[in-house]
């Protein structure tokens, strides 16, 4: 009896708690499912590292290759 219960106990703490599993949303996730990402874009903080990734990468998904190697560029300078 003593063991069943060890493994019940067991068993109940190691399933998820629905309160300490949830997260929210990052950046990353808005930005992927976002129907039009250059609104999301704004939210981003020019001259930082995710700045110029995030429009480097939407600007390579448009097909503008000359955005992409002048936010490169202005990346690698800072």
């Amino acid at each position: 009896m003593k063991k069943l219960i060890y493994f019940l106990f067991l068993t109940l703490i190691s399933l998820p708690h629905p309160d300490l599993s949830a997260n929210t949303i990052g950046f990353i996730e808005d930005f992927s499912l976002a129907p039009d990402r250059s609104v999301i874009l704004k939210d981003l903080i020019p001259g930082t590292k995710d700045y110029y990734y995030y429009h480097a990468l939407h600007a390579q998904n448009q097909g503008q290759h000359g955005e992409v190697e002048k936010l490169i560029g202005l990346w690698v300078k800072r």
